[in-house]
């Protein structure tokens, strides 16, 4: 069965014009959930030309990739290791992909290869929710429950979290409910969580060989004080386009004062007033001839009139590769 999904997917993921990997779809059939799972695929260039991987896009946050190069000569190869993080997963078959985009030696057009992992998930513990989001004033609270369906359940030795922002509370004790043991851990968003959004996430650190280390993701939005905000409050990049114009202002009219901006993409420049502003205009430009990354995010620290951090997204539009016509009208 493991050859024949194999073969399936190949077919319908098609040839890479540069990038190949032999075995792009892997059926790992019935494993554990919980223990991490993870795969190795051996991606070739066989372009005449040389291949530079650009990104890589896992179809959700419980994947992970490590990658041994970034540039490819002719005939060269990579090694691609995936995992995934397998306790956040549902139970039964689960299918996870990995997208690597690239690019061929003179161009600019993305051309992309999907790896997949197949797997049957036959659950043995377990985390509800799998992940978390937290919307509100400080205070806002959620719970955590951590599941385990063997006889005796695993020693916790603690619980913590990523930053100040969030605050965990352990139960402290298993409770033995319809034949499984539940561990539950309240979560909290603290007053130190600053304005805007923030990805966190909840460590409980156990002493099962298997499971000695559990992440769940906590995507925290503080919006009471979220004061400045951006217009328009995402940025769109079409291939033509070398600049852009952003405008902060405070919802009460007061004038805004930036102290810094970071970039994800070091292809894109940002110019803004030293001076404060009621519409504080900043230019966000290209650097020369540099391809800015498909996906990134500006994040503006903001002094005044609160401090918060005003987080813009960033989208570059990729151009699509012409197609020729071919014989009898069709394309």
């Amino acid at each position: 069965m493991s050859s024949l999904f194999s073969l399936i997917v190949a077919c319908l993921l098609g040839t890479s014009p540069g990038l190949a990997c032999d075995r792009p779809a892997i059926d790992r059939g019935d494993i554990r959930g919980g223990p991490p799972l993870s795969h190795r695929f051996v991606l070739v260039n066989r372009a005449d030309s040389e291949v530079r991987i650009v990104h890589l896009q896992p179809s959700c946050g419980c994947l992970t990739s490590q990658l041994t190069g970034k540039v490819l000569r002719p005939g060269e190869s990579v090694e691609l290791v995936v995992q995934v993080a397998t306790i956040s997963q549902p139970e039964g078959v689960n299918l996870w992909t990995t997208t690597v985009f690239y690019r061929l030696a003179g161009s600019d057009v993305d051309h992309k290869l999907d790896l997949q992992i197949r797997a049957n998930l036959v659950r043995e513990v377990a985390i509800q929710p799998t992940s978390l989001r937290l919307s509100g004033k400080p205070g806002l609270a959620h719970t955590v429950q951590l599941l385990d369906c063997r006889s005796q359940p695993m020693e916790v030795v603690w619980a913590t979290t990523s930053s100040p922002r969030l605050a965990v509370r352990d139960a402290g004790s298993w409770q033995r409910v319809d034949a499984k043991w539940v561990r539950t851990f309240h979560v909290r968003m603290s007053a130190d969580c600053p304005a805007g959004r923030h990805e966190d996430y909840l460590q409980i650190v156990t002493r099962d060989p298997d499971y000695q280390d559990i992440r769940i993701p906590v995507t925290l939005t503080r919006t009471d004080r979220q004061r400045v905000v951006a217009s328009p409050s995402e940025i769109v990049l079409s291939p033509s386009q070398n600049d852009f114009t952003l405008i902060l202002h405070d919802r009460e009219e007061q004038p805004v004062e930036v102290e810094g901006i970071i970039s994800d993409d070091p292809s894109l420049s940002i110019r803004f007033p030293s001076s404060p502003q009621r519409r504080l205009s900043m230019r966000v430009e290209r650097r020369g001839e540099q391809v800015p990354q498909p996906w990134s995010v500006l994040r503006v620290q903001v002094r005044s009139p609160e401090r918060q951090t005003v987080v813009i997204p960033v989208t570059f539009l990729q151009e699509k590769p012409r197609t020729s016509a071919m014989p009898g009208g069709e394309k």
